[in-house]
């Protein structure tokens, strides 16, 4: 849980708290109109390293990143936010109760729009590589 701990605390910081953020999906009728973005996460994959001596400890883990809004307008303006506080493959210690440390976040895919009917938000989705090892 440490890596998604991390994330969770580097998105936050780097978005400067713009809307809270949550795993798998949003809590019903989180977004209102005092509240109209929130953004949330799914693991894709977690692949080890494997090596002649077995599995390592260097992880890369595949990641949705769903920003969520009342609007279009938004949802993009919160998928900014999130690409600019990842952008520029990220590396270093994150923030989390193991102190997780990262090679590097990088943007898999440009971005896919939709809409999600059952909380009824438009959504712009990324993909993220994120390479770490795991304590």
């Amino acid at each position: 849980m440490s890596v998604e701990q991390g994330l969770y605390i580097l998105i936050q910081s780097g978005t400067s708290n713009l809307a809270p953020g949550f795993a798998v999906m949003l809590p019903e009728n989180q977004l209102t109109a005092s509240a109209p973005m929130a953004w949330s996460y799914r693991s894709i994959t977690s692949t080890p390293t494997y090596t002649l001596g077995g599995q390592g400890s260097f992880y890369t883990w595949t990641v949705q990143l769903d920003a969520h809004g009342t609007t279009m307008k938004y949802a993009i303006q919160l998928s900014d936010a999130i690409i600019g506080a990842l952008r520029g493959s990220w590396s270093g210690v994150m923030e989390d109760s193991d102190s997780t440390k990262v090679a590097g976040i990088f943007q898999k895919s440009t971005y896919t729009d939709g809409f999600k009917d059952e909380n009824k938000s438009f959504v712009r989705s990324t993909d993220w590589c994120v390479q770490y090892y795991q304590a």
